[in-house]
């Protein structure tokens, strides 16, 4: 049946619903053309996620070991609140996406697993994260961006609605525009709308903004 194949192509099956949804959107829309596309993706071995293991409260991926569990320390493993169904639509999404991510920008880290997420992710060869809390909360992230000073760095202390302090950091480290923003700061209206005037004329033609995710997934 349809779940063995999407098993024998090592797909997720969450991915391959999540993708069958969107191509019936998409058909809802009229847009046909997208809807094919959607559907041959869902067919497709095309993993963005490659190699990952899920256990029970944790996820093991590129040699990294992500505890799921928000009330974790963080002192020994990197911290992620992100489940598998969240990440299924993720990888619905950037597998029919093309191109090179190189510069990225994240607003709001909390404990820091979503910024190592998404470095291991695209490997980009620059990455900034902001956070508006004054410090790190876990060691183990301290650790891996210490580990990848060259195009990794952190800035806490900073507001996602000071538009200013934002523009400069983008001018200060990226040699070029923005191919993807991740708005996972706030959750609040009332300052996503200056992070996100100040950083989308920064973006490239066709990069990406992320909008906010639901608090449960920060």
């Amino acid at each position: 049946d349809s779940r063995a194949g999407s098993r024998a192509l090592a797909r997720p099956w969450a991915t391959v619903l999540a993708l069958n949804g969107m191509a019936w959107v998409a058909l809802a829309a009229g847009d046909f053309g997208g809807a094919e596309r959607l559907l041959n993706e869902a067919t497709s071995g095309r993993m963005i996620f490659d190699g990952m293991v899920w256990e029970e409260g944790r996820l093991h991926w590129h040699g990294l070991s992500f505890s799921l569990d928000p009330q974790d320390s963080g002192a020994s493993e990197l911290v992620l609140w992100k489940r598998p169904a969240l990440i299924a639509q993720y990888e619905a999404f950037w597998a029919r996406e093309t191109g090179r991510v190189e510069r990225v920008l994240e607003l709001g880290l909390w404990k820091g697993g979503s910024m190592a997420f998404w470095s291991e992710t695209f490997r980009p060869t620059r990455m900034v994260g902001v956070d508006k809390a004054p410090r790190s909360q876990s060691a183990a992230f301290d650790r891996y961006v210490a580990e990848r000073a060259e195009r990794l760095r952190v800035y806490w202390g900073v507001d996602q609605g000071d538009s200013e302090r934002l523009e400069m950091l983008v001018a200060t480290e990226f040699d070029g525009p923005l191919d993807l923003v991740i708005d996972d700061a706030s959750h609040l209206y009332s300052p996503t709308p200056s992070s996100l005037q100040a950083l989308l004329p920064r973006l490239r033609p066709n990069g990406r903004a992320r909008p906010p995710a639901p608090p449960p997934h920060t």
